[in-house]
């Protein structure tokens, strides 16, 4: 039984934990692996100790310290008192415990103190844009609506204005990488890729529709015509939007800009 304490100690530093069923299970042969004995009677909950090796002998009494080490191992509040090693604070560590915040003290300062402020902030974003004779379209897609029902309007809105045979483009997906943590993911690559990926310095008037960051102003070299935060499918379900977007696309078609 004492082999099995250690065994299970052993295995709980290394950050594995076993489980055992306490009852017979329906069905199931019996386990010869380990028992549960019954809790002896005269066994005396143990405070954690520092060392694996000193755990035998300063978790039992003072007039047990003598005892074989057979006696020692049996039950299964010694199976605890070794778990209990694992989630405790080491006593043999005082560096590390230094480094803990006392008791009482402001968790939340704690929290902004680790945290990093000049984290660069990765921009999450999927567009597409669709290329008329006169007008150029970049719409933000969302991911909870219909990609096709997004198209759609985005085709739509081009050819009320007379845009018949726009172009759409692929759709660019960003982050580049899953990871977050990858340098390539921050907002200046995410401008240096758009300044290739967009049409430069033609005579088009651009409309955004959807809530981007400053990063598409920098690759356009320009500000957008028109500018809305309403995404394609925000607009799919505002009228309102809808009819503000029109009057606008109304006013710039009637200007001829």
């Amino acid at each position: 039984m004492a082999d099995e304490a250690q065994r299970q100690f052993y295995l709980a530093a290394a950050g594995v934990r076993l489980w055992y069923a306490r009852h017979p299970l329906p069905g199931a042969a019996p386990s010869p692996e380990f028992r549960f004995p019954e809790e002896p009677a005269d066994v005396v909950p143990a405070a954690p100790v520092a060392h694996a090796g000193d755990a035998v002998v300063a978790a039992q009494p003072e007039g047990r310290k003598g005892a074989s080490a057979r006696e020692r191992g049996k039950g299964k509040g010694h199976i605890a008192d070794l778990q209990s090693l694992m989630d405790g604070r080491s006593a043999a560590n005082p560096a590390r415990d230094e480094q803990l915040p006392a008791a009482g003290a402001d968790e939340t300062a704690v929290a902004v103190t680790s945290a990093s402020p000049d984290k660069p902030v990765v921009p999450s974003v999927q567009l597409q844009t669709w290329s008329g004779t006169q007008c150029l379209l970049i719409g933000v897609l969302s991911a909870q609506s219909s990609l096709a029902l997004q198209q759609a309007l985005a085709e739509n809105i081009l050819k009320a204005i007379g845009e018949l045979e726009a172009r759409p483009s692929e759709i660019l997906r960003w982050p580049l990488f899953n990871n977050t943590a990858v340098p390539l993911n921050q907002s200046v690559h995410l401008e240096s890729f758009l300044k290739d990926w967009l049409p430069q310095g033609d005579h088009r008037w651009v409309i955004v529709l959807g809530d981007t960051g400053p990063w598409l102003d920098d690759a356009l070299v320009r500000r957008p015509d028109i500018r809305m935060a309403n995404s394609l499918a925000s607009l799919a379900g505002d009228p309102d939007s809808k009819r503000a977007l029109w009057q606008e696309l109304k006013r710039h078609r009637d200007q001829g800009l």
